[in-house]
């Protein structure tokens, strides 16, 4: 019976440690690696236990790892002089350290993934700015509707009001 993930104690170490953990029992058996837990960690587990942290770790693990990687990135960043990098800028500069960590790697799927994504990203703003353009231009054109449909307006009124709806000189007299 595998015990639940919520009650093994291992579930609750730092990261650190949880790496560190998987490294041992990686390199001995699990009865040693509760030992080497017990001793650098404080926390008794049972073999059981380990085997199913194990389990479970080496399936999280990408994801534990690109934490830990983000964290690191992030207090890298937060302790440089200067201006401070924070919300769009910082995911930004992060995407393109993992881009770089890829091609390092030459994990050409996880390389091709990141920039899916970044291209994705991209699209998403240009998206975004076309339709804050449309709103604006919506917006002008129901103004520049109440500016011609004003009651008592003579010609040259609406075509000034016009021209200052639509950010045009005055013409000259």
């Amino acid at each position: 019976m595998n015990p639940s993930p919520q009650g093994n104690p291992l579930h609750s170490l730092a990261r650190e440690q949880q790496v560190e953990l998987s490294r041992q029992i990686s390199g001995s058996s699990a009865a040693d690696a509760c030992d080497w837990t017990q001793t650098n960690c404080g926390v008794e587990a049972s073999v059981e236990q380990m085997v199913e942290f194990y389990a479970w770790f080496n399936v999280c693990r990408p994801l534990i790892e690109a934490s830990i990687f983000a964290d690191t990135i992030r207090k890298t960043l937060e302790s440089l002089p200067g201006p401070k990098i924070e919300g769009e800028t910082l995911s930004d500069a992060a995407q393109k350290i993992f881009e770089m960590k890829a091609i390092v790697s030459r994990n050409k799927s996880y390389f091709t993934s990141q920039r899916k994504l970044r291209q994705r990203d991209l699209d998403l703003g240009h998206d975004a700015r076309r339709v804050a353009l449309l709103e604006k231009r919506a917006a002008l054109a129901d103004e520049a509707e109440k500016a011609l449909r004003a009651p008592k307006r003579s010609i040259a009124e609406q075509d000034a009001r016009m021209r200052e709806i639509f950010g045009l000189a005055a013409r000259e007299k």
